[in-house]
């Protein structure tokens, strides 16, 4: 049995003993002796995280300089890659929080997840707003564990190594990346504990198991809209750079989303892409340079499900969240998806949802029920994913303006 499934079985399981316990009085306080398993679950991923993300942080931005990726092609790629990440964050915002006041949303939901109170997460104005991102302390802020000012040192940090000499760099860089490593493999032994953890989170919802799984079920169609919604924004955008029609653009990615759909990676799915952007006239040096590219470090589906999760997570909880807080998300979202480069999907999960978290000032409680589920989601971003960069890829070829480099699909839809 796959991690994934058997993290999902714990969680049906959990919720199943949560719902006996409920009914049965001689069970009640097994919940309640259950859930310091849980607890000390998250705390063991908790005490990775700080040094994970700076690391990864630091490895993803700086892995880029030695190969050359950072020429002026290059760099000018990826400040795309730059923008269009926190476009994409932005556009889950703002489309996800009118959705959680129109849809019915249950507003005791958190009750029995809760296990620290809620606390309003605010930016507080302009001068707090600088003191959270950028620290006084480097050293004091990973004390307290405060990782937007960790992420922002991190990288700051990272951008300047890649203007250091490379036999001075490359210390550095290897320091980095084998502590990167290092807490991988420990992230992959606590991973191995998921479904003791999930479990005993889920009893914890004795008294509200229908409305947990409805919030569940909430939350995935959260995804799955906002997905749908950024597809419906990359079409148009490929296939103009690709200067063929909506419909020849969508035919020539299928065989690339029927492999990213089944495998869930978008490196798998890369030749694929490949043949993909051969068939809509995209030369062989620009696919062979921007495709690779954009699988090492544009995952644009990532701050989108981020954000989601943390506000998700936080109306859940009911930690309100100001302006000043939600676009720090957004540009915390982006840079910590440079991060994950080469992260396993479990890995990468909490990677990316511990500190927007942390962030926001979210209890964690949500992070192994909504791990169980996130095969749904996970489907949806590769998809995503895969789309936007045979869609990155049109774009580059069409900024170059040369005349001859439309045959095959280009020709069709001419015609």
């Amino acid at each position: 049995m796959s991690p994934s499934r058997r993290i999902l079985v714990a969680l049906v399981a959990g919720l199943a003993a949560g719902a006996l316990c409920a009914r049965v009085p001689a069970l009640a306080e097994l919940p309640r002796l259950v859930a310091p398993v849980g607890q000390l679950w998250l705390r063991a991923l908790q005490m990775t995280i700080i040094p994970l993300v700076v690391a990864l942080v630091i490895t993803g931005i700086t892995s880029a300089a030695p190969s050359g990726m950072l020429g002026r092609q290059g760099a000018r790629l990826i400040a795309l890659f730059a923008g269009l990440l926190v476009t994409a964050g932005a556009f889950a915002m703002v489309i996800v929080q009118p959705m959680l006041v129109a849809l019915p949303f249950p507003s005791d939901a958190g009750a029995t997840f809760a296990t620290t109170p809620a606390v309003a997460a605010s930016a507080g104005g302009v001068s707090a707003w600088v003191d959270a991102v950028l620290p006084s302390n480097v050293v004091r802020a990973a004390a307290e564990g405060a990782m937007l000012p960790l992420v922002a040192f991190a990288l700051l940090f990272a951008l300047a190594l890649t203007r250091v000499a490379p036999a001075s760099r490359a210390p550095v860089t290897r320091f980095f990346r084998g502590l990167a490593d290092a807490m991988l493999v420990l992230v992959g032994w606590v991973l191995q504990l998921a479904p003791f953890g999930v479990f005993a989170i889920a009893m914890q919802l004795v008294g509200s198991i229908g409305v947990a799984v409805g919030a569940v079920a909430y939350y995935l169609a959260l995804n799955v809209v906002v997905m749908v919604l950024m597809l419906v924004l990359l079409y148009p955008m490929g296939a103009r750079g690709a200067g063929v029609s909506l419909r020849a653009f969508a035919q020539a990615l299928l065989p690339a989303q029927a492999i990213a759909a089944t495998t869930r990676s978008s490196i798998a799915s890369l030749p694929a892409m490949l043949d993909t952007a051969r068939a809509l006239g995209v030369r062989e040096s620009t696919a062979g340079f921007v495709l690779p590219l954009a699988v090492a470090l544009f995952r644009i589906t990532t701050p989108p499900t981020v954000v989601i999760s943390t506000i998700f997570a936080a109306r859940f909880h009911g930690v309100a969240l100001d302006l000043g807080m939600l676009v720090l998300l957004v540009l915390a979202s982006a840079a910590l998806s440079a991060g994950v480069v080469g992260v396993p999907g479990q890995a990468s999960y909490f990677v990316t949802r511990l500190p927007m978290f942390a962030i926001a000032g979210v209890p964690l409680d949500l992070l192994g029920p909504l791990l169980a589920v996130d095969v749904i989601p996970d489907t949806f971003r590769t998809f995503g994913n895969v789309t936007a960069d045979v869609a990155v890829t049109t774009l580059t070829e069409s900024s170059a303006r040369v005349p001859d480099a439309a045959p095959g699909v280009r020709e069709e839809a001419a015609a």
